[in-house]
């Protein structure tokens, strides 16, 4: 089931289940690795947010932004590009909410991942 935060889904299990041909277990595979892979970019985002920020920073979110995407975790997706537009400036002043909005998005998925799937 599809949950929903304002306009951004949580997840669109159904469309990510139809990426693998309803193959559950690959489909389960791939979150699990994308959990364990986002969780170590967002350690990386979280560094270069203390060094303050770079291209490493920005790529990292821009990573976050299509990986996200890909496992149709929309909310998480949508967070990154938001962050990835307000880091495209290197001369503005990044907001702390668009990186708490970011981590937010990141725990959501995780938590709903792990309390409705076995990854």
């Amino acid at each position: 089931m599809d949950e929903v935060f304002g306009e951004a889904r949580l997840f669109a299990a159904e469309e990510f289940l139809e990426i693998f041909n309803d193959d559950e277990e690959l489909a389960l595979e791939v979150l699990g690795s994308f959990l364990r892979s986002t969780e170590s970019v967002l350690e990386q985002v979280r560094s270069g947010r203390a060094v303050g920020g770079g291209e490493s920073l920005f790529f990292n979110v821009h990573k976050i932004k299509g990986s996200a995407a890909n496992v149709r975790a929309e909310r998480l997706s949508e967070a990154a590009a938001a962050l990835e537009a307000a880091l495209a400036n290197p001369s503005a002043r990044v907001p702390d909410e668009l990186f708490d909005r970011l981590f937010e998005a990141f725990e959501s998925f995780r938590r709903h991942i792990e309390d409705n799937y076995q990854v």
